[in-house]
């Protein structure tokens, strides 16, 4: 079984971006697959500590908990997850070393599209 999170709050983007995932797995033979939504930074949080996931796509824009503050706190607490894509709009010229440092896999800019998500899927499959 393969547990996804997407921690978004801005329900087209998490239903787009589920949409594309439940396309991708419908392609992959004899995958279990469950996408749990998260519309908020804490409620995220509180996910990620009551279930383990394989694969996260965090916004970094969202109430209560941003993706920066996340990923910090799976740092501090040494929570590790095998692939964390982050998604955002805001893009800075920095955000690549901070994304790294603070243990993003890989980064996705907004608006994607389903190649992209693929691509991210594939990363995930490639060194699993």
């Amino acid at each position: 079984m393969i547990n996804i999170l997407i921690a978004e709050d801005n329900r087209t983007t998490y239903t787009i971006l589920k949409n594309y995932i439940n396309k991708y797995f419908l392609t992959e033979e004899d995958v279990d697959f469950t996408v749990d939504i998260a519309p908020n930074g804490q409620i995220a949080l509180d996910m990620v500590q009551k279930k383990t996931y394989d694969i996260l796509f965090l916004d970094i824009v969202m109430p209560k908990v941003d993706g920066f503050e996340f990923l910090d706190f799976l740092k501090s607490y040494d929570i590790k997850y095998p692939y964390i894509c982050v998604t955002t709009a805001l893009w800075e010229d920095n955000y690549e070393d901070i994304l790294t440092k603070k243990g993003a896999s890989s980064w996705v800019i907004k608006p994607y599209n389903k190649k992209t998500i693929f691509i991210e899927l594939d990363k995930f499959f490639k060194n699993k």
